[in-house]
């Protein structure tokens, strides 16, 4: 009879823990889905628009004055002749600096007068060019940015900055998606990317590791607080990610090398990196690879982290006005002490 109590209990016991489990994985999937509900109120394809004969596969609309409402602020998005984030046609310019990027330096949430390009134009006195695209890779950016140049645009230095996505993004390529409102898979570069949806050596553990909300925070609290080892950075990416990403980096310098242009790749952290809420994995695999091809970059990490101003940031990847505006004067002084022309 005691045997047959414990037994009872014991299924009790798990039942009440699959209940709750359950209970925890719905909970959090709704929250997010509520989180990023209605990001953006209006039609992204009054911003984005598909090319499809492109190498990049989608642009911005050329020549739009629109305002963007995000769920926390809104904005005032301007492109001009060529679709560039700026809010005037050039050409026949004496020098230029190009700003390339994803939507970190596209800053839908930010006016233009307040992206950090221009803040660093400001401090230059040197027009800097708006290349950013949101959902670009590494890849789009650099194809966007040879397909739009021009010689007149006489751009001196090339300053990318790399979002740490884009690790594991330079294994496939994303397109915008009028009817999701939205980007989807184009294409998936690399059959061993952790990008692919096939896993060949699939495990439930693994299964549920990846894809359970609960599992993966008490898997990054017990290895933080418990096990006292390093938290996963969500950011880095695989051997083959970052064979492509070197790849791509390479064939950037390349090419501002032939045309006489310096290049710089700026590498601002996330946000949970700075509340050592992830790993710098990523930041650290990103370094190793500009070093070994001989690119000059700058790491933000420390500068932001010593700001300790949380408020610098719009969500975990993008910044705000005022994360805008210390990026911008944090480049051009960097700038300044490291290109002669920069003054």
């Amino acid at each position: 009879m005691n045997k047959k109590k414990i037994l009872i209990n014991f299924l009790f016991l798990i039942l009440l823990f699959c209940i709750i489990f359950i209970f925890l994985e719905i909970a959090f999937r709704v929250y997010i889905y509520f989180l990023n509900k209605n990001m953006y109120k209006q039609d992204l394809s009054e911003i984005y628009v598909t090319s499809p004969d492109k190498k990049y596969l989608f642009e911005h609309r050329k020549n739009i004055n629109i305002e963007v409402v995000d769920k926390k602020v809104k904005s005032q998005v301007t492109t001009n002749n060529l679709g560039l984030r700026e809010s005037q046609n050039y050409q026949n310019l004496q020098i230029s600096v190009s700003f390339l990027g994803d939507s970190v330096l596209e800053g839908l949430t930010v006016n233009n007068s307040e992206l950090m390009d221009n803040i660093f134009e400001n401090e230059t006195n040197l027009i800097s060019l708006n290349f950013g695209v949101g959902a670009y890779n590494t890849y789009q950016s650099f194809e966007y940015f040879k397909d739009k140049y021009s010689e007149d645009l006489n751009t001196k230095l090339v300053i990318f900055i790399f979002c740490l996505n884009d690790i594991k993004q330079n294994s496939i390529l994303r397109t915008f998606d009028k009817n999701s409102n939205g980007w989807k898979l184009k294409d998936d570069l690399s059959k061993n990317s952790i990008n692919n949806i096939k896993d060949k050596n699939f495990s439930i553990r693994k299964f549920l590791k990846k894809n359970s909300f609960v599992l993966r925070i008490i898997y990054n609290f017990l290895k933080k607080n418990i096990l006292n080892t390093k938290i996963n950075s969500q950011y880095s990416g695989s051997a083959e990610d970052l064979k492509n990403t070197k790849e791509i980096f390479q064939n950037i310098k390349n090419w501002t090398n032939k045309n006489n242009q310096d290049l710089l790749v700026v590498i601002p952290p996330s946000l949970d990196q700075i509340k050592n809420l992830d790993s710098l994995e990523s930041i650290h695999q990103i370094e190793t690879l500009l070093k070994e091809i001989n690119i000059k970059y700058f790491n933000l990490y420390e500068i932001i982290k010593n700001d300790n101003n949380p408020s610098l940031y719009h969500d975990n990847i993008h910044f705000n006005k005022k994360g805008h505006y210390i990026i911008g004067l944090e480049i051009a002084k960097f700038a300044k002490e490291n290109f002669e022309y920069i003054y």
